[in-house]
């Protein structure tokens, strides 16, 4: 038997050990070439124009989508349209909801075709089966509905939307054939469970007065919906284990009133029936947890139609479906913002507050004992734009921009698995209201073409080449001499096979575009996303090209940027009040009050690329302090040219400018590594990761110099010298065989 070593000889030990495994890891996950890249699936809807509408609408729109490279399709079911009566108060007699041939002939027929030609070219279908429904399935309201809820959204029969569910899924079990049919419908799997419960539009009462108190109650209905509906699924063959089952399918706001004589502004949620509940309210309430995530009991657990007793595993066991569904599906939608604009109330979850979501539901299921981090499905989204809709703050160009960011936010959160376009063309007006008043645009312009009611009808809007081959650059505008990250995914590139990128750069106000790198897509990167790192000669913009088998080429919008090696303030700055000044902040990452004229200040300020803000505003607040210095008399006795900068000859040359091509042959970086920080996110996680862990040993070490030293304490520390004692045999061994080797 080897001699144990001393503790702290084995600590030492253990330490070197630990150190390279830490080495190996990182030069593993960050070794060069291609690696498989992650990334959400691509989902469009636009039921208009692919169910409610003539078969060669149909044909020519799962086209234009194959053409895109979307994925899947999103198609709503409304329990409404397929059942028979659905304005009486009565069911018909004798009438099966859970078998196909008891609906009305001919029902089925627009589903059927959609999920028959998306098959034939290699697109999926998610089923969102949701409300309104029948009437005679849903409860009389007490009083007038307001606010966009109808009598068909009231409380409906969860019973009654099982059954209904029940026959859906036996109709596209994949081996279902109808009357006087010779082939089976194909299968569906990829379900959705109703649409927005948070909303009054798609189920009420939102709120209930249970004794002197309001409580969220669409949250009750709809966990009764999904057991019933996941168990009806689960009956005719689709479970989690064999398709895609999604719970949720939130929307990102809810009512909220001001709270008077607050400063700053607060705000708290309103609480009528028809008010609609925020997200993070919902949740709470439909997994049957409080304000600070532990189960409720007592009275308001009762409120809520939970189980006033029994242990947590209890109530898992009777809501199987909110724990074990495939995951959970939410509308990040921020409408009149970029995507990466925070909501100011905490109960809204807009795609910037993503992680609201996924850390409620984390610590929604550690309370009840589940070890699970659900995975998150975004299944609706788009910005509407003016034109058509005059009264959007979101021009078409920046609509590109929003769904190119949002692409990239999605591509870089593990947990999301979908991103959606919600409309390929823009809805027409509301007829019912007369032209130029606000609620006459009051439908969806979310789409990539402009719809009816305008001039543009079927014009293509850039956010259409934005979608096709979307680009991302985090920090257009870095300090000198920094590398660009960019962000790309070839999404209308036939996936199984490698495809090559070109990274084009075009010189500021000249010139044509010309390739200064290239990027292998490899066969085994999902969905065509890649990442890489260039440096752009100067100023300019960029864009990515790719050229099809066909020999079409395709590029992407263009992304102004200062990044690269700068030339010299006063040569840029010639005509150029922005890149003048863009290039001496880039130099002394200040602006001297004196080295530009107002008129320059104010115009380059006026001029940032893309209208992102956000992303310089450390940029911003300089030119803002040169023009405040400046207002304040600063250089009062110090006149400046109106056209060009005058920084002083001393100031410090940059590198030379690199030529065109410079970066030929660069090779896409792991996108799991890529940050925007500069380095691979595996080694800063496994840098916190060490920090963390030396700090707690720290720690502990000084607890016990001062007498404290619990026994779970010493177990820690007596596994420690155990792991020690195992490495350094393990190293002894090595070495010992090594010299015998020798």
């Amino acid at each position: 038997m080897m001699k144990r070593l001393p503790n702290r000889a084995a600590a030492l030990a253990a330490a070197a050990f630990a150190v390279i495994v830490l080495v190996v890891v990182i030069v593993v996950l960050a070794g060069g070439g291609s690696t498989i890249s992650h990334g959400p699936e691509s989902i469009f809807q636009d039921d208009d124009h692919l169910l409610y509408t003539d078969p060669a609408t149909v044909v020519k729109t799962l086209d234009i989508l194959k053409g895109l490279g979307v994925n899947r399709v999103r198609v709503t079911i409304e329990w409404a349209y397929l059942a028979p009566s659905p304005t009486a108060t009565a069911a018909p007699a004798g009438f099966d909801a859970s078998k196909p041939s008891a609906y009305p002939s001919g029902a089925w027929a627009r589903y059927d075709r959609i999920v028959k030609l998306a098959k034939a070219r290699g697109i999926g279908v998610d089923f969102n089966v949701t409300g309104p429904g029948p009437a005679w399935a849903m409860q009389r309201a007490p009083g007038a509905l307001t606010s966009g809820a109808t009598a068909s959204v009231y409380e409906p029969s969860a019973t009654a939307f099982g059954r209904f569910v029940h026959a859906l899924g036996t109709r596209y079990s994949g081996s279902y054939v109808p009357r006087g049919a010779s082939h089976a419908i194909p299968r569906v799997d990829d379900w959705s469970i109703w649409n927005e419960p948070n909303q009054p539009a798609w189920l009420a009462p939102q709120w209930r007065t249970v004794g002197h108190r309001q409580v969220p109650v669409a949250p009750v209905l709809y966990r009764a919906l999904a057991d019933a509906s996941v168990g009806a699924l689960a009956a005719t063959g689709h479970t989690p284990a064999s398709d895609t089952i999604l719970v949720g399918e939130t929307a990102p706001e809810g009512a909220f009133l001001p709270v008077p004589g607050t400063n700053p502004q607060r705000y708290v949620s309103a609480k009528s029936a028809e008010s609609a509940i925020a997200p993070m309210i919902f949740v709470r309430a439909l997994y049957c947890v409080g304000a600070h995530y532990r189960p409720l009991t007592g009275r308001a657990a009762s409120a809520l139609g939970c189980p006033p007793k029994g242990g947590p595993a209890s109530f898992v066991a009777h809501n199987e479906p909110l724990f074990q569904a495939t995951g959970f599906s939410h509308h990040p939608y921020n409408f009149f913002f970029a995507p990466n604009v925070s909501a100011s109330f905490a109960p809204f979850v807009p795609l910037a507050d993503i992680g609201r979501l996924e850390h409620g539901l984390d610590r929604i299921f550690a309370a009840y004992g589940v070890q699970r981090k659900i995975p998150i499905y975004f299944t609706e989204y788009g910005y509407q734009t003016n034109p058509p809709d005059p009264s959007q703050p979101v021009t078409p160009a920046q609509q590109a921009r929003y769904l190119n960011e949002a692409a990239y936010l999605a591509w870089r959160d593990p947990r999301v698995r979908s991103m959606a376009q919600f409309l390929l063309y823009d809805a027409g007006p509301d007829p019912s209201f007369p032209p130029g008043s606000r609620n006459y645009w009051s439908t969806f312009q979310t789409g990539l073409l402009y719809g009816p009611g305008t001039p543009l009808d079927g014009h293509a809007k850039p956010a259409l080449t934005a979608y096709a081959l979307p680009i991302w650059i985090p920090n257009p505008h870095p300090r000198g001499g920094s590398k660009l990250l960019i962000w790309g995914m070839l999404r209308l590139a036939p996936q199984g096979s490698a495809h090559h990128a070109r990274i084009e750069f075009r010189p500021a106000h000249r010139g044509r575009f010309q390739t200064i790198a290239t990027v292998t897509v490899p066969a085994s990167s999902i969905h065509g996303y890649f990442t890489t790192r260039i440096l752009p000669p100067g100023p300019g913009s960029i864009r990515i090209a790719w050229r099809s088998a066909a020999g079409a080429n395709f590029t992407s919008r263009a992304v102004a940027t200062t990044g690269g090696r700068l030339a010299p303030g006063p040569t840029a700055a010639v005509g150029d009040p922005f890149l003048a000044v863009s290039n001496a902040y880039a130099l002394h990452h200040t602006i001297a009050p004196c080295s530009f004229s107002p008129a320059v200040l104010q115009r380059a300020q006026g001029s940032i690329p893309n209208d992102d803000r956000q992303y310089d505003q450390e940029f911003v607040a300089a030119i803002e302090q040169a023009r405040q210095e400046q207002a304040s008399g600063a250089c009062a006795s110090t006149p400046v040219s109106a056209g060009a900068s005058t920084t002083p000859a001393s100031t410090p040359v940059p590198p030379a400018v690199a030529p065109l091509g410079h970066n030929t042959a660069l090779r896409v970086g792991s996108p799991t590594a890529a940050t925007d920080a500069g380095l691979p996110a595996p080694i800063i996680i496994l840098l916190v990761l060490g920090g963390l862990l030396g700090a707690g040993g720290a720690v502990l070490a000084a607890a016990r110099m001062r007498g404290w030293d619990p026994l779970w304490a010493a177990g820690v520390r007596h596994s420690w010298s155990e792991a020690g004692y195992r490495v350094s045999g393990l190293w002894a061994a090595f070495a010992d065989w090594f010299r015998r080797g020798r």
